[in-house]
């Protein structure tokens, strides 16, 4: 959305993606996220949830993320892998 863009540069020198790798830095990311949005003030719920679900949500994102590749790639005609 047009008014986040001005965030874009920070998110890609900061690295936020890549950081998300890292549950400390994701459970900072939701702090963050429930004091400027109107997400609920529940990251330590969050934090504890993707913990003790770590694995079935792996399990879903490696299940998941080649379908979007796919798409990704067929929508604008590029190669990702």
């Amino acid at each position: 959305p047009p008014r986040y863009r001005y965030m874009f540069p920070f998110m890609i020198v900061g690295d936020w993606l890549g950081s998300y790798k890292i549950i400390n830095k994701t459970e900072l990311a939701l702090s963050r996220m429930s004091k400027r949005t109107s997400l609920p003030p529940e990251s330590n719920f969050a934090k504890e949830t993707l913990i003790t679900n770590y694995n079935l949500y792996e399990n879903y994102f490696f299940d998941f993320m080649p379908q979007i590749i796919e798409m990704v790639e067929n929508k604008f005609d590029i190669k990702i892998y």
